[in-house]
């Protein structure tokens, strides 16, 4: 139940404008590797594929608005990707820092409580040669305890994130995952 509060919270924090272009269901493809064929999923930025592989094992929905990723062992977390429309376009500078951390924590769903922010790191991954940030908090919803990470991707037309929320003894391992599978993201 409180993982849904907080997945309800993210989802309207989140939601593509109706006029936006990035679309999240997920088609299926594959991609081949020195001869072997793997499966992944394609997502359209207008009329651009993005191709993704997500973790092995994690099951993904998505629709216009945020692909939504699930580990197959979940007991209390998911991943989710959404584009943002943003006010002004900022890169990822020093001087921007600020301003990327006030967006994350608004992302955290209001019921929280004893929040704290555990890190904040520039160019944990580059996907696509764009510049990213990463804040990570730590907080209390419904006497449970969570992990956020949140990572800002901002384009010019628009603001990527990709949000991870679990519990923390499962967050470490599923956040390597997470991350790891934003570096197979082609296209954007």
């Amino acid at each position: 139940m409180v993982l849904r509060v907080i997945l309800a919270a993210l989802a309207v924090a989140t939601v593509l404008p109706a006029h936006g272009e990035m679309n999240f269901i997920p088609l299926d493809s594959t991609y081949e590797v020195d001869g072997s064929t793997f499966p992944s999923v394609k997502f359209r930025d207008g009329r651009t594929p993005i191709s993704y592989v997500p973790p092995p094992g994690w099951h993904l929905v998505g629709n216009a608005g945020r692909a939504l990723l699930t580990p197959s062992r979940a007991t209390a977390g998911d991943a989710t990707i959404t584009a943002a429309p943003k006010e002004l376009y900022r890169p990822v500078t020093i001087e921007t820092l600020t301003h990327y951390a006030k967006v994350a924590r608004s992302l955290l769903p209001p019921e929280c409580r004893d929040v704290q922010f555990s890190s904040m790191t520039i160019n944990p991954l580059r996907i696509c040669g764009h510049s990213t940030v990463e804040c990570i908090f730590e907080f209390v919803l419904s006497a449970q305890r969570f992990r956020l990470s949140c990572l800002i991707l901002p384009r010019p037309q628009d603001q990527l994130r990709f949000i991870l929320c679990a519990a923390p003894e499962h967050f470490e391992a599923w956040h390597r995952e997470f991350i790891l599978s934003l570096s197979s993201l082609e296209g954007l």
